[in-house]
């Protein structure tokens, strides 16, 4: 890895929701959201996270610990957030929805970026151990 380079990876469930995503509020607009998605991942590859929310309507979210991030993109027909934490030179999406009621959408997914994060850790964790055990043999 690039010394001063994020490595972005996320939760299971986050993959799961892009994909209800594209087969309901982005159908028909999967290219467009497609290369938004690929820039803003490029941008979180390259920029530290006090630049990434200097972007667009990308932001921190108050009164969330730990520090979770909130990255926007939008178009017409859609407003997708992705919620995401940082883990060392890791930033983790662990949340994509629709944002159809402001602030107010995000009430009910707060509760759901603990245990994701907790579950990406343990799993990280694992993948780390069965590496070391291996390349000990």
């Amino acid at each position: 890895m690039e010394e001063g380079r994020i490595t972005v990876v996320y939760h299971e469930s986050f993959r799961k929701e892009i994909n209800d995503l594209m087969e309901t509020v982005l159908k028909g607009k999967e290219k467009k959201f497609s290369r938004q998605s690929k820039r803003m991942i490029e941008f979180i590859e390259h920029l530290m996270p006090y630049e990434i929310i200097k972007i667009d309507s990308n932001e921190v979210l108050k009164h969330v610990i730990p520090v979770t991030y909130s990255f926007h993109l939008r178009g017409k027909g859609y407003n997708i957030r992705y919620l995401a934490r940082y883990k060392s030179n890791i930033c983790v999406l662990l949340l994509a929805f629709n944002e159809t009621q402001g602030k107010n959408s995000y009430s009910k997914k707060i509760p759901f970026l603990d245990s994701r994060m907790k579950e990406w850790e343990e799993n990280e964790y694992k993948k780390w151990f069965i590496w070391l055990f291996w390349s000990i043999f």
